[in-house]
């Protein structure tokens, strides 16, 4: 049984989520999401994102997410990794069997993202400070499709929306394979 994980990799707004909640839409797919688990905390609790996720114990979210992540191989899902990803260790957190194909997809930062982040922080909805992003810039690691064994990287800004339809739909018919 063939199955495929996708890392979403990508700086904060360069579009991964949008990415993700228009092109993995089926029931096939497991979403590993810590920043839709901490929204729907940050709702129930009348709260914003920030201050929701100031409370989060990361160690128990991702201890939770891998026992989610465990359920969805056994049920046969394909995964999508909708994080930043931008670490080697990042891209390797979610264990899942060999059988699984690993896909990235990156998503470059560019002056739209910029201003995504700009107009994010104003209204005051995910605020990722200066410093962060600092942060990640210093510890992002290229994508190495060899050593980490991706059998493609895509660059999502060179591929069309129709593109990518096709693209996963013989993605899906491959990792489907018995």
């Amino acid at each position: 049984m063939n199955k495929n994980i996708f890392y979403l990799v990508g700086f904060p707004a360069t579009g991964k989520t949008f990415f993700r909640k228009h092109m993995f839409l089926s029931d096939k797919y497991f979403i590993v999401s810590p920043d839709d688990i901490i929204e729907d905390m940050a709702k129930k609790q009348n709260i914003t994102y920030n201050e929701a996720w100031k409370t989060v114990n990361f160690r128990d979210l991702y201890k939770q997410i891998q026992q989610n992540v465990n359920i969805a191989v056994q049920e046969g899902k394909h995964i999508v990794v909708d994080m930043t990803n931008l670490t080697v260790n990042a891209r390797k957190r979610w264990k899942v069997p060999s059988f699984y194909k690993r896909y990235a997809i990156r998503f470059n930062y560019d002056k739209h993202a910029e201003a995504c982040l700009k107009r994010r922080n104003k209204i005051g909805n995910k605020i990722i400070d200066f410093f962060a992003l600092e942060n990640m810039k210093k510890t992002n690691c290229p994508i190495n499709k060899s050593t980490e064994n991706f059998i493609r990287v895509f660059n999502a800004d060179e591929i069309k929306a129709d593109d990518w339809e096709i693209i996963l739909d013989t993605l899906l018919i491959d990792g489907d394979k018995t």
